[in-house]
């Protein structure tokens, strides 16, 4: 196996006299609730003395000044190989692709990181980086800019980086992606990567986006970038051939529509079989320095039920729930009901949002997913209205995407996504293990049926 690179250099000393200023509230003056510790912030008038909305998002990820104070060349860092950054549209087979390169591709050197290869989706590594740096800044108040030392530390545990969906619509996450990444680079990282978008189209017409630019060139000068040109959606296709699309709401149908009297009185049924009498209560799971309240769950059947509004709405006195929630309840639950999905317009863009992001982060956990709504999948949103925190604030900042072209090419994966998540294989695969939901799901969903009545043709047909 490969040796281990060398170390890469140590950070600077910090400099004195640095504080930490976490913000408070999103780009439009409402609580951050739970997501992102680095959503945006409100600018403030020229006389407060807080400083303009720049400086204090350039003060949230270090540094400040220029856009490149202190960061390294790298023509001078450690040499390594290129990634690769695969793009093209949903669906076209780009993780089906990285499945293949990981395994069996990459081989650790021996007494190397359990991280040296990672494969992460790039919301939750954002995540954590900001959590990361957090947590420095708790730990030393003196610490002036994180970046350098969670790039230190990033490389020594990992060497090969595999990163999912690419997409930035945050000022923060952009901020962060430039500065950490040209270290990580710097230090011999391996990124390999895939997107929707061309490096060039990312964070297309966000807030400060020329110091976002040097991202995209250091991606391309270290990655070699592959346009995948299918213009064939295979989730949508096997959709389409899944058993489970064709059997009525009473049957084990998973996306059901329209919110009616026989749907609601279906995914009672279905909530009922896939539970199967085990006790379900509120509950409340646990974040970093937080709570998050699930109205119903079980924790026999690791079954939990929303709705809409619980999960992706904004009700008052209740923070919104974010990206951090969302991959808290993958983590927590095997199945997960949300009933009640409206169809959605820029009217209700934040909404949207917050779907596209609780599927993301459903999906990429292998959970099961029973949606009841009011129209079909492909139906859910259609790109019409404004969005009215822009009517409101003006300069549409933060996490929030910046047209409605952005919603609808956002949206095209999320709907990629929730076909996939009908079809059979899908939910065999979510019910594939030993634990007690996994056979409740099979059980509710009448998979153990099928694959009793599957081994019983080939019985006879070996007879």
């Amino acid at each position: 196996p490969p040796s281990l690179p060398p170390p890469p250099p140590l950070p600077p000393p910090p400099p004195k006299e640095s504080e930490w200023k976490g913000p408070t509230v999103d780009a439009y003056g409402e609580p951050t609730g739970g997501g992102s510790f680095y959503t945006g912030v409100k600018n403030e008038s020229p006389g407060s003395g807080k400083g303009g909305l720049w400086s204090r998002l350039m003060s949230m990820v270090g540094g400040g000044g220029s856009s490149n104070d202190g960061e390294p060349d790298l023509a001078s860092g450690v040499a390594a190989p290129k990634g690769i950054y695969m793009h093209g549209s949903s669906g076209c087979g780009k993780s089906i692709l990285m499945d293949r390169f990981l395994a069996p591709s990459i081989l650790p050197p021996e007494g190397a990181s359990e991280a040296w290869v990672r494969r992460v989706h790039l919301h939750e590594f954002l995540m954590e980086v900001h959590q990361r740096a957090h947590k420095l800044r708790q730990q030393m108040p003196e610490l002036g800019d994180p970046v350098p030392y969670l790039a230190y530390e990033l490389s020594c545990e990992t060497q090969v980086l595999v990163l999912d969906e690419v997409a930035v619509t945050d000022i923060a996450d952009a901020l962060m992606l430039r500065k950490l990444f040209r270290r990580l680079f710097h230090n011999g990282m391996v990124v390999v990567a895939t997107s929707n978008r061309a490096p060039d189209d990312l964070y297309l017409g966000g807030l400060q986006r020329p110091s976002f630019l040097p991202f995209i060139d250091d991606v391309k000068e270290r990655c070699d970038v592959h346009e995948l040109q299918s213009t064939t959606d295979y989730r949508t296709l096997a959709a389409e051939a899944s058993p489970l699309a064709e059997l009525p709401p009473d049957g084990a149908g998973t996306f059901l529509h329209p919110l009616d009297e026989a749907t609601g009185s279906s995914a009672r049924r279905l909530w009922e079989a896939l539970v199967a009498g085990s006790a379900t209560a509120p509950q409340t799971l646990r974040l970093s320095g937080r709570t998050l309240d699930v109205p119903e769950a079980s924790e026999e059947a690791r079954a939990a039920r929303f709705s809409f509004a619980e999960l992706c709405g904004t009700r008052p006195g209740i923070a919104p729930l974010g990206p951090e929630d969302y991959l808290r309840v993958a983590k927590a639950y095997a199945v997960v009901v949300l009933e009640g999905v409206p169809q959605l317009t820029l009217h209700k863009a934040t909404e949207l949002r917050r779907l596209i992001t609780a599927v993301d982060a459903f999906y990429d956990a292998q959970v099961l997913l029973v949606v009841t709504a009011a129209v079909a999948p492909a139906d859910l949103f259609l790109a019409e209205g404004a969005d009215s925190h822009a009517d409101k604030f003006g300069d549409v900042i933060g996490n929030i995407v910046q047209d409605s072209g952005d919603e609808e090419f956002a949206f095209a994966r999320t709907l990629s996504r929730l076909q996939e998540m009908r079809t059979h294989g899908y939910v065999a695969r979510c019910a594939g293990g030993v634990s007690p939901s996994s056979v409740w799901i099979a059980h509710a969903l009448g998979l153990d049926k099928k694959k009793k009545k599957r081994k019983k043709k080939e019985g006879e047909a070996q007879v």
